[in-house]
């Protein structure tokens, strides 16, 4: 993976962590209720289980966390070796 789309993803994790948490809290202060919809196509959406979709979110929201984890080390391996490189 190159450095740049390193970074890119990172940026991108930390903007999907942002929307979860931000879907999960407004969802939880105003009662919304969350909804299934087909291909991001709002003509196709179905009401499910609240419970499920809250327990889908929290579970996405910890693989994301997880996956922001390993790219940040990734950084910082690449942080070093960089250094590495440099300072010889």
């Amino acid at each position: 993976m190159e450095i740049k789309e390193l970074l890119n993803e990172i940026q991108e994790t930390e903007r999907a962590i942002y929307k979860v948490n931000e879907l999960i809290e407004v969802a939880g202060k105003y009662k919304l209720p969350l909804v299934i919809t087909a291909s991001n196509n709002s003509e196709y959406r179905s009401y499910a289980d609240q419970e499920f979709l809250m327990e889908a979110l929290t579970i996405q929201r910890t693989n994301v966390n997880l996956r922001l984890e390993k790219l940040l080390e990734a950084k910082q391996v690449t942080e070093r070796v960089l250094s590495g490189l440099i300072a010889e």
